[in-house]
């Protein structure tokens, strides 16, 4: 998914509460940031792991604030698939 947003020329941000940064492939061509409201406003949201630490930092509200109304919300782990993310968002879920 990265090697696809990164031959389409985004410019991504990575966000994680839990994995230290050089956990995170190695950096190559992400931004890290420890406070995603420094970063944002940001295109869509792409979340790939379901930390319990994210899920009581990010409720649908926190994540209203990082984009602007009908952003993509692909949510790879089915994490916030509830109907106040559906009226801000395009939620996607595999």
């Amino acid at each position: 998914m990265m090697d696809g947003l990164w031959a389409r020329g985004a410019d991504v941000f990575n966000y994680d509460p839990v994995a230290f940064d050089d956990h995170f492939e190695g950096g190559r061509g992400t931004t890290i940031v420890s406070d995603p409201f420094d970063a944002g406003p940001y295109d869509a949201i792409i979340i790939t792991l379901t930390h319990g630490a994210f899920r009581n930092e990010f409720g649908p509200r926190e994540l209203h604030k990082l984009c602007p109304k009908h952003a993509p919300l692909i949510d790879m782990r089915g994490s916030f698939d509830c109907p106040e993310n559906r009226d801000w968002f395009r939620y996607w879920r595999p």
